[in-house]
């Protein structure tokens, strides 16, 4: 093992500040953080699950599982350097803490990058025995608490835009109601591939950005929402191709849809109550976790010019592991 094969930790607090905690070029006592032994609470996101049992039932019946509280317990050394005195190395970093703001806790292994969002749960704990002055060396022990508790890598995005060489002219017409009550016909659309996949060990939500230009005309698209079932046994399986047809976009019309059960689905930049025109339709299936091979979705449209962004979450339960 070499210095490179470390786990390499940083803080980078809320005010902009940046503290190497740990890997390659952190040394205790000369660096001026570095972490302490045993960080707990930073390795796994806690999940718990749910039992119940009757009164007279002889075994017990799983109900579930879920995501609990994250509570970060970390111990970080502080030391004075050439630049800086034991007292200025302190208040800097318990500077770039909040219990209002969130710093990011960025974790740097060969599976690449990811980042934890952190804020206190309580002030600093510093409690030394006897003058830091005198050594030039104190520590403090930080509880901390992320309002989300996963270690997130970058989004990953695809793109479609519907164009000349994507046409597609249909011999049978697509049909569609119109909003009016009545319907209309499509002979000609716009078809192309997107790629999905999710490495991680959690479900994958979706996000999908429509954009129409105000040079284009009103238009339908078509987004799938696969459930990913592959066994025929199971309920989800009859919803394995399932795509779903956009409520028709004006011109100049940009379109969020975000598939996350706890966010707003539909948000439009024309229309702040395009929820009433989607007719109760909602996306119900993310990419499931270690859907390590990409899965190539169409995307169809029926006008020139629109474009479909989709936004692939990657949220991990720890820092470390991964496809390698």
């Amino acid at each position: 093992m070499t210095a490179q094969d470390l786990i390499k930790l940083e803080w980078h607090g809320h005010d902009g500040s940046v503290w190497p905690l740990s890997g390659e070029g952190v040394m205790p006592g000369i660096s001026p953080v570095s972490l302490g032994l045993s960080p707990k609470g930073i390795w796994e996101t806690p999940r718990s699950t749910i039992w119940s049992q009757g009164a007279f039932q002889q075994s017990a019946t799983f109900d579930g599982d879920k995501v609990d509280m994250m509570t970060a317990v970390l111990r970080v050394d502080f030391a004075a350097t050439t630049e800086m005195t034991v007292q200025q190395v302190y208040s800097r970093f318990r500077r770039a803490w909040s219990t209002s703001k969130q710093g990011t806790l960025v974790a740097t292994t060969g599976e690449g990058i990811r980042k934890l969002k952190l804020q206190l749960i309580e002030n600093l704990s510093y409690e030394p025995e006897f003058d830091p002055n005198f050594n030039g060396w104190g520590f403090v022990v930080i509880q901390a608490r992320p309002t989300w508790p996963f270690w997130v890598e970058d989004d990953v995005y695809d793109l479609f835009k519907a164009s000349a060489e994507n046409r597609v002219n249909l011999t049978t017409p697509i049909v569609l109601p119109n909003g009016n009550g009545g319907t209309t016909s499509y002979s000609v659309v716009y078809r192309e591939t997107v790629r999905l996949s999710n490495p991680t060990d959690w479900p994958s939500f979706l996000k999908w950005t429509i954009d129409n230009p105000a040079s284009g005309s009103t238009v339908r698209v078509q987004i799938p929402d696969l459930s990913w079932e592959t066994d025929p046994e199971e309920d989800d399986y009859e919803f394995r191709n399932r795509a779903i047809w956009v409520p028709s976009l004006a011109p100049g019309e940009n379109l969020v849809i975000d598939t996350y059960p706890d966010h707003e689905t539909w948000r439009s930049n024309l229309n702040p109550m395009f929820v009433g025109r989607s007719n109760g339709v909602e996306f119900d299936f993310p990419i499931p976790e270690d859907t390590n091979e990409p899965v190539d979705v169409p995307i169809t449209a029926t006008a020139l010019g629109v474009s479909v962004m989709v936004t692939m979450r990657r949220n991990w339960s720890s820092m470390l592991g991964g496809w390698v």
